[in-house]
């Protein structure tokens, strides 16, 4: 169980560091096509 937790966390922080480098970068740069 331990081995499958392991990646998953790993790529859930990979993928929130991204969304929040994102949505901050939207912040500064607001796009009007969303």
């Amino acid at each position: 169980m331990k081995l499958l937790i392991g990646p998953i966390v790993l790529i859930f922080e990979e993928l929130l560091l991204t969304f929040f480098e994102f949505y901050s970068f939207w912040q500064m740069h607001p796009l009007s096509t969303i």
